[in-house]
């Protein structure tokens, strides 16, 4: 082999190792965007029945929740909130005492203290 032929052969050999090793990285960045994405939902599903329990029938707008040996903490607030209309016509003297309640719900990491999630519960409450 000449001289030109190792040093083609040698360019040719550190840009496919570049290209494979780029491969791998963002193989492992994907990787690392779904299981960040998994645990998200998972916590959303998780956690929206929690939340919705304590919401409707307890007093409790914050609190703990484990899940995979994590902590995260969940707090909620009345963003808006609104009596429901069940007749047209207001007038009539229909007077109800029911309320409809939005609540910001957001979730936190127990460590760090950022916001992991955060989303909207709309309850239904009757006196």
């Amino acid at each position: 082999m000449t001289l030109i032929e190792v040093l083609i052969a040698g360019i040719i050999l550190f840009i496919s190792i570049s290209a494979i090793s780029l491969v791998a990285r963002t193989k492992i960045l994907n990787q690392q965007k779904l299981m960040r994405a998994t645990e998200t939902s998972y916590l959303a599903e998780y956690s929206a029945d929690i939340v919705k329990y304590h919401l409707m029938y307890t007093q409790i707008r914050d609190g703990e929740i484990k899940i995979a040996n994590r902590s995260y903490q969940w707090q909620a607030s009345v963003d808006k909130s609104a009596r429901p209309r069940r007749v047209l016509d207001e007038s009539e003297g229909a007077h109800n005492q029911d309320l409809l309640l939005l609540y910001r719900v957001t979730i936190g990491s127990a460590d760090t203290k950022d916001i992991v999630l955060e989303y909207s519960e709309l309850i239904w409450e009757m006196p």
